[in-house]
């Protein structure tokens, strides 16, 4: 009786180890899958990173030609600016009060 025990329970031993082999396949195939998924994450939060980083800096680029322009533009709309330039550029002068008409 004590044999049949023996050979029962490596018939048993025998059939629960490629149980336990396929458990552990399984729990490392799981636990590779997790990994390759948090370097996937890393991956794209560094490209994040990278891509904002450069939007940012096109950002400021795009703020400081704004400012230059309305810079600019302040520069031009003074009245003295505006009076040398239509002297200059389009031959105007000054109205005197006699052509002036009253409507």
């Amino acid at each position: 009786m004590s044999v049949a025990i023996a050979l029962g329970s490596r018939r048993l031993h025998a059939r629960a180890l490629p149980m336990r082999i396929h458990f552990e396949l399984i729990a490392a195939l799981l636990l590779l899958a997790v990994l390759v998924f948090r370097i996937w994450i890393k991956i794209e939060t560094t490209d994040l990173g990278y891509d904002l980083a450069s939007q940012r800096k096109a950002a400021i680029e795009l703020d400081m030609q704004r400012r230059e322009m309305e810079l600019a533009l302040s520069i031009l709309q003074k009245g003295d600016a505006i009076q040398s330039r239509a002297d200059k550029e389009l031959g105007l002068v000054p109205m005197e009060p006699r052509q002036a008409r009253r409507m």
